[in-house]
């Protein structure tokens, strides 16, 4: 029997992140929910587990902690808090993948700047496009990304990646 991997979401709770992580948390993953926002939080906790039965997700109140934990670590807060996480979690994100949501047209320049502040983490952006369901990967690491876009399709979005990597390979 296969482990389950666990998702660590900063900032869940975040406008910009709602309809993504509404997706995600429909998976087949352990996901543990972290931001300033508790009761926003505890909302979409909520709202999810009562439509669909089986989603294994709690809240945790120390993003440290929560990112020990997980296999995957996704900051959807906005630009100006990644980075700040970035530096409280560097010493427990070491050998993770970091997935930095990105707005529409978003700067990539603090996906560069988180992947300074954790050089041994492997940080991936992904930037949706909300009308049509579309999310585009950018990412260095090839196992990281394949990693990243299956977690994407199987969450229901179309693909667009920007690197070498085809997507009939996923």
């Amino acid at each position: 029997m296969a482990v389950k991997k666990t998702i660590a979401i900063a900032g869940a709770a975040e406008e910009q992140s709602k309809l993504i992580i509404g997706q995600l948390l429909l998976l087949d993953y352990r996901f543990l929910l972290m931001g300033e926002n508790k009761a926003g939080l505890a909302r979409i906790l909520d709202d999810q587990k009562r439509k669909t039965a089986g989603i294994d997700a709690e809240l945790i109140d120390c993003t440290r902690e929560g990112c020990w934990e997980a296999d995957i670590i996704i900051l959807a807060n906005h630009s100006d808090q990644q980075k700040k996480i970035a530096g409280k979690i560097k010493e427990v994100a070491t050998q993770k993948i970091v997935l930095v949501i990105l707005n529409a047209g978003g700067d990539r320049a603090i996906v560069e700047e988180i992947q300074y502040v954790l050089p041994h983490s492997c940080v991936i952006s992904a930037c949706f496009n909300h009308p049509s369901n579309a999310v585009s990967i950018v990412g260095e690491n090839e196992e990281a990304v394949r990693t990243i876009a299956a977690m994407m399709v199987k969450a229901g979005f179309s693909l667009t990646l920007h690197n070498r990597l085809p997507v009939n390979e996923l």
